[in-house]
């Protein structure tokens, strides 16, 4: 069986249809609420891992933060660093499922990444 994980923002629309189609699909999933329950550094640095992608590219375009790392070009661990202490310009959802991961934008990117139907 698979081992689903949602990266929830309760206040994102986007990450609550997410998680209502991970409900309405009766799915087993583990949700972690990251605003309640920062992650740290080494916990993003691993999620990053996961997403296999750099982590420019999780933080939200419309937050300072994203402006300041462009402007500054900052590294991977300093902007995972300004993430661990800024958990709301984290980018979401993010789903795992198996150690793999995405950011589900458009939310409809679920339906291929864990291969269900609409």
């Amino acid at each position: 069986m698979s081992s689903i994980i949602i990266y929830h923002n309760p206040q994102c629309t986007t990450s609550k249809k997410v998680l209502s189609i991970l409900k309405q699909q009766v799915l087993s999933f583990t949700i972690i609420d990251y605003i309640k329950n920062p992650l740290n550094f080494s916990q993003l640095k691993i999620l990053l891992s996961k997403l296999n992608i750099n982590a420019i590219d999780i933080v939200k375009k419309t937050s300072l933060i994203y402006k300041e790392c462009k402007k500054q070009n900052y590294s991977n661990d300093k902007i995972l660093f300004e993430l661990s202490n800024n958990p709301s310009s984290i980018e979401r959802p993010i789903l795992l499922k198996d150690n793999v991961g995405i950011i589900v934008r458009p939310y409809d990117k679920i339906y291929d990444f864990l291969d269900i139907s609409r």
